[in-house]
């Protein structure tokens, strides 16, 4: 009996899908930057408009421009018109299931379903994308975008037909909206386009960098209009905060901060954490290993696609030695490089297609068993993140009472001091900041009447103390223990809540500033 590669590839996708939303669907938005992304979508669904400041996070007199890639809260803030919380949570593993979709729909249509099957189930159990998979994150969405960029741009450059170049300017607009990183595609395609010398159509690449200008320059004219700048990381200028006062600065402090947060497990840089294990934490061993075939494999290859693929993989490449050589955490460069995971997705499926069309013609029991190979080895790696995240992402019990007490006991429009600023911004339904503003040192660290008089000059009404922030040692994302015993006896501040005698390190206490 033959088997159909679209029910196989559709199904691979549903049950993949299914394990997503199980992992969704039961936890909370609390994990890092998703209450960021979350909470500005409720406020825009909730106003219908999209703020010039950063609504959640600004003070008094310290206001930070909304410049930030706009397309993710746009998507969040109509899950949120249609179901509220559910309508995020439903939302966020769409982009994974239609990428991995998008990757086998285009394979089968350039004559490669073997390898289109192969590849999106190799970038829906990869580790790092899972992670981010499961998270209101805006990488996902942009794995997205960059795939269709470049999937519809191949065909564009190879003289298809009118509809894949203007389908190509979409989305590479649609993606410039949506992360910094999308601007990769860009250089790939271009990159394309040369090194294959398709320069008969030089009409079609013009076209859809037309098309991608033209949705991409709204939010240009946007951001010069209101604040005088484009605001976008790529261009001259820059957008910075509007400051009401001048804000004076401690002598005493120069030295500030000893770091963000201590520096173990995926903390670490990437070299220090080192390349096997960061190759394991990101990609897992089965991609890993299919990946050093597949290079292989790509360079024995003189087709269009493996130019294009090619290029696409250097470029993954070359963001994480950038990203390595530079410092950045472990756990946060496969979030940089998300737009590459296709591309070393597409150079082990490589493998794992041509192995498999090998073995189909010696002997059926062996194709056979290498695919049981592949997808247990593979599925092992992704269920095994897959627990993992559903455990990262339960957080402190603590936090969600502590939400609950100041979303019912203080006034909607109260300002709080914290540190997990996105965390408290989306559960407690609050305005707060504690990072990014210029006198966060002579907050935390003066631990005298100094920290009262800017906390009073930018109108905190609280501080709002996670239990699991403090530490001995001032790091920058933490409360240190002198810090919070001036809170507790200073006079300028009262103690309105405190359930860390029932929760212990996974509470929290909240001090008004009098």
């Amino acid at each position: 009996m033959k088997l159909d590669k679209d029910l196989l590839a559709l199904a691979m996708i549903i049950v993949a899908g299914a394990l997503y939303y199980y992992v969704v669907l039961q936890s909370p938005i609390v994990f890092g930057d998703e209450g960021y992304y979350a909470s500005i979508g409720r406020w825009m669904a909730n106003t219908g408009m999209m703020p010039d400041y950063e609504p959640y996070y600004q003070t008094d007199v310290y206001h930070q421009p909304l410049t930030k890639f706009p397309l993710h809260f746009f998507f969040n803030a109509g899950a949120w018109l249609l179901l509220g919380e559910l309508g995020i949570k439903l939302l966020v593993p769409i982009f994974s299931i239609l990428s991995a979709a998008m990757i086998y729909a285009f394979l089968k249509k350039e004559g490669l379903p073997e390898l289109g099957i192969a590849s999106a189930f190799v970038l829906l159990m990869m580790p790092g994308m899972i992670t981010y998979g499961v998270l209101d994150y805006v990488e996902t969405m942009n794995v997205l975008m960059v795939i269709c960029s470049l999937m519809f741009g191949y065909r564009a450059v190879n003289g298809r037909r009118l509809a894949d170049t203007v389908m190509a300017g979409l989305f590479i607009g649609l993606a410039l909206l949506t992360d910094l990183t999308s601007a990769f595609a860009v250089l790939v395609l271009l990159a394309y386009f040369l090194f294959s010398k398709q320069f008969g159509s030089w009409k079609n690449v013009l076209l859809l960098l037309v098309v991608a200008g033209v949705v991409f320059s709204p939010f240009l004219i946007r951001n010069f209009l209101l604040f005088g700048d484009f605001c976008y990381p790529l261009l001259p200028g820059e957008c910075a905060p509007k400051i009401d006062v001048p804000i004076s600065h401690a002598e005493d402090l120069s030295s500030g901060f000893i770091g963000g947060v201590a520096e173990i497990g995926t903390g670490m840089g990437l070299l220090k954490m080192g390349v096997l294990n960061y190759m394991n934490f990101a990609l897992g061993w089965s991609v890993t290993v299919m990946l050093l075939f597949g290079v292989a494999s790509l360079s024995n290859r003189r087709d269009k696609l493996s130019l294009m693929l090619a290029f696409w993989l250097l470029a993954f490449l070359a963001l994480n030695v950038h990203q390595a050589l530079f410092g950045a955490r472990a756990e946060d460069i496969p979030r940089y490089s998300l737009f590459g995971f296709p591309a070393v997705a597409l150079v082990a499926g490589l493998f794992m297609s041509d192995a498999y069309k090998w073995s189909v013609h010696k002997n059926r029991i062996l194709a056979g068993f290498l695919i049981l190979l592949f997808a247990v080895s593979f599925f092992a790696y992704g269920y095994e993140k897959l627990v993992t995240m559903t455990s990262v992402k339960a957080f402190a019990p603590g936090f969600f009472v502590g939400c609950d007490w100041i979303k019912a006991n203080t006034p909607q429009d109260s300002l709080l001091f914290t540190i997990y600023a996105h965390h408290t911004a989306y559960q407690c339904d609050r305005a707060n900041l504690g990072s990014g503003i210029p006198d966060k040192a002579e907050i935390q660290l003066t631990n005298n009447d100094t920290a009262y008089e800017h906390l009073k000059l930018h109108g905190f009404d609280y501080v709002f103390v996670q239990q699991f922030t403090v530490s001995q040692q001032s790091y920058y994302e933490t409360i240190t223990t002198d810090f919070l015993n001036y809170l507790e006896t200073s006079p300028h501040f009262k103690k309105v809540y405190d359930n860390t005698a029932t929760y212990g390190n996974n509470g929290v206490r909240l001090y008004k500033v009098l």
